[in-house]
């Protein structure tokens, strides 16, 4: 084969893998579900999902295909309390949705400010001190946002959120 032949044919064979790569991100969220939001912290996938027309979501998170902690707990749903707000500052806003279970409590957050730019990611403490603070790397997918937190009746969180 002539070297100009095998490179087409190389070049060729790794715009198909790129395609391939390239399909619609891994999620944990099922088919009949809406991405609410998700990103990968690093190795791992946090989803937020929800079910459309139907109060609350689903928080999501750990390998690929293989999430390690669901909240709420499909064996006690009633153990995990939901709450949301959104977040104003000069020059900027976001939103955020946190998800409290016993000690713990896990925030999702999306930002956007003049000085900071975009920011995304998870927050998790317990008993009220940071234990994590994981950013977003590569693209965000987010409704997050008053109009979503309306339709999803989740209860407004007053007790506040820092970005870290």
């Amino acid at each position: 084969m002539r070297p100009s032949a095998l490179l087409t044919l190389l070049y060729a064979g790794s715009l198909a893998s790129a395609g391939a790569l390239a399909a619609d991100p891994a999620t944990h969220c099922r088919a009949d579900e809406t991405v609410v939001f998700q990103c990968s912290p690093g190795r791992k996938l946090l989803s937020i999902c929800a079910m459309p027309g139907r109060p609350g979501a689903s928080y999501r998170y750990g390998a690929p295909g293989a999430p390690e902690l669901v909240l709420p707990d499909p064996a006690a749903p009633d153990a995990t309390a939901l709450s949301a707000n959104t977040l104003t500052f000069a020059g900027g806003g976001g939103a955020f949705l946190r998800f409290r279970r016993a000690d713990y409590s896990y925030t999702v957050y999306t930002a956007l400010s003049r000085g900071s730019g975009e920011k995304a990611g998870l927050v998790v403490t317990l008993a009220g001190k940071r234990i994590a603070a994981m950013r977003c790397r590569g693209a965000v997918q987010s409704v997050l946002g008053p109009d979503w937190f309306y339709a999803a009746k989740i209860a407004a969180d007053g007790d506040g959120f820092d970005l870290p």
